[in-house]
C-alpha cells in the first residue's frame, strides 16, 4: 500500500493546515491500521463503527484515513449496510475486489515458473500485511509446483 503523506486541510485556514502539517508523520501508519483491520474482516467488512471499537481511533480521524483508502482505490463501498449500536443503517466497507465485484483479470503469466513467481509474491504479500494466506492462494501454489514437476516449464 504506497504512503500518503500529505493530509488534507481547508485552503486559507491556518489552524487546518498547522493540523494537517503535524499529521504528515503518522498518516501512513494510520492508513494501514485502517487497511489492515478490513483486509483482515474479509468479505464480511467492516462499518465505520466496527472499524472505530475496533482499532481506537476517533471518529474524525478514521473516516478521514478510510475516505483516503476508497479515494486510492483499495477500499470501497460492499452495496451492503449492517445496523449499528444507534439502529441507524451503515455502510460496510471491504478491500477492493472482497465485495464481490470481479476486478479485471492479470495477464495470463507467460510460463509455468512464472506463475510460480507471482504466487510467491501474492504469499510474500500477505505475510508482510500479517494476514492468513486464503486456502485458494495455497492450492495455486501447490498445483503450480505439481504442474512444474510432472510438465516440466511449458507455456
Amino acid at each position: 500500500m504506497p504512503d500518503n503523506p500529505h493530509a488534507p486541510y481547508v485552503l486559507g485556514s491556518d489552524t487546518s493546515e498547522d493540523a494537517a502539517a503535524s499529521m504528515g508523520v503518522h498518516l501512513a501508519r494510520l492508513e494501514r491500521v485502517v487497511f489492515s483491520h478490513i483486509t483482515k474482516r474479509g468479505a464480511h467488512g467492516c462499518t465505520d463503527e466496527e472499524l472505530e471499537r475496533a482499532t481506537g481511533l476517533k471518529h474524525q480521524s478514521l473516516c478521514a484515513r478510510r475516505r483516503m483508502l476508497v479515494q486510492r482505490g483499495l477500499v470501497q463501498d460492499s452495496g451492503r449496510r449492517r445496523v449499528n449500536l444507534t439502529g441507524r443503517s451503515a455502510v460496510v466497507w471491504v478491500m477492493t475486489g472482497a465485495s464481490g465485484v470481479e476486478l479485471p483479470s492479470p495477464p495470463k503469466p507467460p510460463s509455468w515458473s512464472a506463475a510460480l513467481v507471482a504466487a510467491r509474491s501474492i504469499q510474500i504479500a500477505y505475510r508482510i500485511a500479517g494476514m492468513v494466506y486464503p486456502p485458494e492462494l495455497l492450492q495455486l501454489l501447490t498445483w503450480v509446483r505439481w504442474k512444474l514437476e510432472r510438465k516440466g516449464d511449458s507455456k
